[in-house]
């Protein structure tokens, strides 16, 4: 960065302030000069040039944002202050559905920081994100998350600007019932319109066995297949047709 550094300096025609290298670690405590001087840079000499300036200013862990930065708030106006501030649901992952129906209640739960975090959250699964991932998991919120917020290794998650609409958040009453519903939703999306008369063919269309099966996904199968012969085709997501009780968890089954 030297070498940038130093055309940097031949383009303003001072040299560079001490006092500014690396003064800067969070973004959204930007300075309004640096942020002006940015744009003078920007119109004369163009992007490498400012980022180059804004890349002086701030310290190292900040230089992958910059040019996002630059185009939001050197380029667009967005108040430096909410740049990229949000909000972050995490909630188990559900790409491999047949990998997923194998985990137990405690695999769930260790994944949910180990239980510790009280209040788990989840989003209305018969509004608008019915059809997400994220549509009736259980999860938790980290309000305010900034731009350098970090994803989880074992937990999925969806950011919204705190600008942004989010949809209600409600609060889940009990862990094992809404993973096992929020399961038997991705469970029936994975089945498609593919048929399945009774537990061993929607086994069989997983391509699991029963001994394979954990017991929140079991819950969640009984309770959808109940959902099928009892409720039918309704306005409500599949998983989350029939009560409560059909997604129980018994507790001799518990593992």
């Amino acid at each position: 960065m030297k070498d940038a550094w130093r055309r940097l300096a031949d383009e303003l025609g001072v040299p560079l302030s001490t006092e500014l290298k690396s003064s800067v670690d969070d973004l959204n405590l930007m300075p309004a000069g640096v942020i002006a001087q940015a744009a003078v840079l920007l119109e004369r000499h163009g992007r490498l040039t400012a980022v180059d300036y804004l890349s002086y200013v701030t310290t190292s862990a900040n230089w992958d944002y910059l040019p996002n930065f630059l185009e939001d708030v050197v380029q667009k106006g967005q108040p430096v202050a909410a740049w990229r501030l949000g909000a972050v649901f995490f909630y188990p992952k559900s790409d491999d559905v047949v990998a997923v129906a194998r985990l137990r209640l405690a695999d769930y739960i260790r994944q949910l920081n180990g239980g510790d975090r009280s209040g788990y959250l989840y989003f209305d699964p018969t509004g608008a994100h019915r059809d997400e991932a994220f549509g009736g998991a259980p999860g938790y919120v980290i309000s305010p998350a900034g731009y350098r917020w970090q994803r989880s290794k074992t937990l999925a998650a969806v950011k919204w600007s705190l600008n942004g609409i989010v949809p209600p958040l409600l609060p889940v009453p009990d862990i094992a019932v809404s993973l096992a519903r929020w399961l038997a939703a991705r469970i029936s999306s994975f089945a498609g319109g593919r048929k399945f008369a009774n537990l061993d063919g929607l086994l069989a269309l997983l391509g699991v066995a029963p001994g394979e099966v954990g017991d929140v996904a079991m819950a969640g199968i009984r309770g959808l297949i109940r959902e099928r012969e009892q409720v039918g085709d309704v306005e409500a997501p599949p998983g989350f047709r029939g009560p409560d009780g059909w997604f129980v968890i018994p507790d001799g089954a518990r593992r």
